[in-house]
């Protein structure tokens, strides 16, 4: 009997040691593929450095039970460490796993992780528990055998003392039992013997039964189910912890099927796990659902073994369960986070790459362009990080480069001036600068930087991100354009002086023939020689017309026209269009038809000069072109809102019309539809060019429709604001008054006329004279100042260019004069660009008058400075 318990005692043993070992290695793998599930998660979690996302990722791992401690170590230092309390002390292994990056290009960090095998050895101890009371029913039912084996062997010797022995009662209170040899008939020394093991029976029985108690404490007190069953799934025990876990008492199973205990789609199971119980295997560690009496699903984690009678036959099955509902939603929960998680990250990657494939064509295009990029201490300018361009730039490697700080690579930035810089940055974030870097041999080399200024996190301190760009080549190409421009500049100035020159040279001879033609009409004259002045006063107006499209057309080009913002009376520029047209509309007896389509219930604003000289160039070209009908000269509303509105000007004619390969060449600059050298009429081709972009300068537009032998029709807009002007220009005399009110206002007065050509000069003073004026003429500017000393003046008109001393010049000495302070000064100038008026404002000057000098525009000038 002893060497049975030993044989059932080592194998018992031998079955734990093997029992631990399939349980480590199964808690083990459990672990591992809990670990490789939520590594990615991690590296994401890292990557992006969510300390929060990873702190929950961590404690659902330690749910597991075979986990006691986790922990996330970046390159530098510890981030997370979570572990199970008390797990101080336990067996333990600890083991880690690289953190590689999203895209496993490179390791970012360290996961550390502990496994208990305290689970492990409570489990093995419970089955433990079990073999034992196994070990235990076989020894009793051992001993049984080997009772009623001796038992018959000695029946009629020992008949008293087996009734003595029947009448022990509960072993727990028997006595050692007394043999009586006189009591025996034939007694002899093996029935001391048997008395002596009768008493070791029952001292091994008192023992086994307190054996036996101990474990049935186990049983009662565990918090698992253990159950034991027979072969046809009827239920022969059924502790505590199975009522707690089913629901059901043991009075309501014990003689039941557990059939009541399988779902409906689990009903085959349990004839599955008996017939593996009857082939003697174990079925280890199965987790399936159950019903509880309340209806209510739930899983438990199972281990069934068979039961084996005296002769070694299996005569049922033993069963520990544990409810392990709770572990399994937490497991469902956990898997549905990390399908959650998996989408997730699998959008985020796809964005990532994504981003990355950007960031890749991003940084093959830095690197292509070249860019430096360095992080530097916020507080000592001790580089990070550098790469290897700006490196390699300025003649270091690397790791060279990390050991300076930029005050050792920017002469600017010594320690002090760096902190303020560092100072500035934290308050705007971010600032961008040109400087020169010194390389490794000394040389200063020119730069662009561009810093950020980066607030660091738990990790991580403040940081200043500079991106560095060599600019050399830009500084040459700088250079070089700022030399093309200059020489641009330089030529666009000889241009401007030719034009002024070729202005001034055309003028001066011009106002010549104008102001004589002028003199020579008031004059008493025949009619022939009224006729031959009308045409060379024509012919004068006309090149005087082809002077200023040019002059137009070089203002426009180099935007330096510049637009007047007064009323806009659309009837009056129709009305003076139509009386300039109108003489030369009657030497071809042509009808000029004037259509107002526009009541104007408010001001327009805008440049009425401009439109009426735009107007005149699409007239005068359609008078020229037709010789025979009639002209319509137009104005209608074509669109508005409450602030503008906008106009469209019309001329229709009945003229020769033109072609559609010729219209592709008007409003083009010196272009018309006929540039023969046959043509049968004349012109620049300035005309339309400079109506359009008028109309453009004016917010409008410009076009014409054709048809070759019945006519065409120009047109353009222009965009006018509503409302009234901030200077009204209402009060001033008209022109054809100005020169009776000089007369009689003004006779007297005495005039300064400063003028360098003679005939100009004899044309004004005899216009001037004509007045009543007194008039003193200088032929340059510095015999205007010595006048000016000697004499006084009631206005001077002065010319810009003279020998000795110009106008501007002379002006300025003049106003230094104390009798001179307030005396209008007029230029009288061959000189009409904006900057030559710009020029003699500056100069002092109060009023301009362009050559060839128009009388009325003189007179309306001496008006207004001498009839204040």
């Amino acid at each position: 009997m002893f060497t049975s318990l030993a044989v059932f005692t080592m194998a018992t043993a031998f079955g734990l040691v093997h029992e631990r070992e399939k349980a480590l290695q199964a808690a083990h793998a459990e672990v591992e593929a809990s670990v490789n599930q939520s590594l990615s998660a991690i590296s994401v979690s890292l990557w992006q450095y969510d300390v929060h996302g990873m702190k929950a990722l961590l404690t659902g791992m330690l749910r597991s039970g075979s986990l006691v401690r986790v922990e996330v170590m970046d390159l530098d230092r510890r981030i997370v460490d979570i572990a199970q309390p008390g797990f101080a002390g336990s067996p333990e292994r600890t083991w880690t796993l690289p953190i590689t990056a999203p895209d496993g290009s490179w390791r970012i960090g360290t996961l550390r992780i502990s496994e208990s095998y305290g689970q492990v050895d409570a489990l093995v101890a419970e089955r433990f528990e079990t073999l034992v009371i196994i070990d235990l029913i076989k020894i009793i039912g051992l001993a049984l055998a080997l009772f009623a084996v001796v038992y018959q062997l000695v029946a009629r010797h020992l008949h008293r003392l087996a009734n003595d022995v029947m009448q022990l009662g509960d072993i727990r209170d028997a006595p050692t039992l007394k043999v009586d040899r006189r009591r025996i008939i034939g007694g002899h020394d093996e029935i001391d013997v048997l008395a002596d093991s009768i008493n070791d029976f029952i001292a091994e029985r008192k023992q086994s039964e307190l054996q036996t108690r101990r474990y049935e404490a186990i049983i009662q007190s565990s918090d698992d189910a253990i159950i034991s069953k027979t072969l046809d799934g009827i239920v022969t025990t059924w502790n505590p912890g199975a009522e707690i876990i089913f629901g059901y008492s043991a009075a309501e199973m014990i003689g039941k099927p557990m059939d009541r205990l399988f779902p409906a789609e689990l009903k085959d199971e349990e004839a599955d796990i008996l017939r593996q119980i009857c082939a003697g295997e174990v079925v280890d560690h199965i987790v399936s659902k159950r019903l509880r009496k309340d209806g209510t699903q739930i899983y438990v984690s199972a281990t069934i073994s068979p039961i084996f009678g005296l002769n070694g036959e299996i005569v049922g099955a033993s069963k520990i369960a544990r409810d392990i509902t709770k572990q399994i939603e937490n497991q469902i929960e956990l898997e549905q986070h990390r399908t959650s998680l998996e989408r997730l990250v699998s959008e985020r990657t796809a964005e990532l790459e994504r981003v990355n494939e950007q960031l890749l064509d991003t940084q093959f295009a830095m690197d292509s362009v070249g860019i430096g990029i360095t992080w530097a201490d916020l507080e000592s300018g001790r580089f990070i990080y550098a790469n290897k361009y700006h490196a390699s730039f300025l003649g270091y490697s690397v790791d060279e480069m990390l050991q300076l700080s930029v005050s050792d690579i920017d002469p600017r930035f010594p320690p002090e001036a760096f902190r303020q810089v560092s100072e500035q940055l934290c308050q705007q974030g971010s600032i961008k600068f040109e400087t020169a870097q010194k390389t490794k041999d000394g040389r200063l080399l020119p730069v662009e930087m561009t810093v950020y200024y980066h607030p660091g996190r738990m990790s991580s301190s403040p940081r200043l991100i500079a991106f560095m760009m060599d600019i050399a080549k830009r500084k040459e190409a700088a250079h070089a354009l700022q030399m093309a421009k200059e020489a641009a500049e330089a030529a666009n100035l000889a241009k401007s002086r030719f034009l002024a020159n070729m202005s001034h040279e055309i003028r001066t001879p011009l106002n010549a023939i104008t102001g004589m033609v002028h003199l020579l009409r008031r004059s008493q004259l025949t009619e022939g020689q009224r006729d031959r002045l009308l045409k060379i006063d024509t012919a004068g107006r006309h090149l005087l017309e082809v002077i200023n499209d040019i002059l137009d057309l070089s203002k426009i080009e180099a935007d330096k026209l510049s637009l007047e913002h007064t009323d806009v009376d659309i009837g009056s520029i129709l009305e003076s269009v139509m009386s300039m047209m109108a003489e030369r509309a009657e030497k071809k007896h042509l009808a000029v038809i004037v259509e107002n389509g526009i009541v104007q219930a408010q001001t327009l604003i805008g440049d009425p000069t401009r439109i009426q000289q735009a107007l005149l160039n699409f007239a005068g070209n359609a008078i020229k072109f037709t010789d025979t009908g009639h002209i319509i000269v137009r104005a209608r509303l074509e669109a508005e809102d409450a602030s503008t509105a906008t106009v469209r000007f019309e001329v229709e004619d009945t003229g020769i019309g033109i072609t559609p390969e010729a219209m592709q060449r008007l409003f083009t600059p010196f272009e018309q539809a006929d540039d023969s050298t046959t043509r049968k009429y004349g012109g620049t081709g300035l005309g339309l060019t400079i109506s359009k972009r008028l109309a453009e300068l004016m917010g409008g537009q410009a076009g014409v429709s054709s048809t070759p032998g019945v006519g065409s029709l120009f047109w353009f807009t222009v965009c006018l604001e509503k409302g009234l002007t901030a200077e009204l220009r209402g009060g001033e005399p008209l022109a054809r008054h100005e020169e009776g009110l000089l007369k009689a206002v003004c006779s007297g007065k005495a005039i300064l006329l400063v003028e360098d050509d003679p005939t100009s000069q004899e044309v004004a003073a005899f216009i001037l004279r004509d007045l009543g004026l007194v008039v003193t003429t200088a032929d340059n500017g510095q015999d205007a100042v010595d006048l000016a000393r000697s004499q006084a003046y009631d206005l001077i008109l002065m010319d810009m260019q003279m020998p000795l001393m110009d106008g501007l010049e002379a002006t300025r000495h003049i106003r230094g004069l104390e009798p001179y302070r307030d005396v209008p000064i007029v230029a009288m100038t061959a000189s009409v660009f904006e900057e030559d008026r710009k020029r003699c404002k500056e100069a002092g000057m109060n009023d301009f008058i362009a050559k060839p000098v128009v009388p009325d525009d003189l007179f309306s000038a001496l008006y207004r400075w001498l009839c204040r």
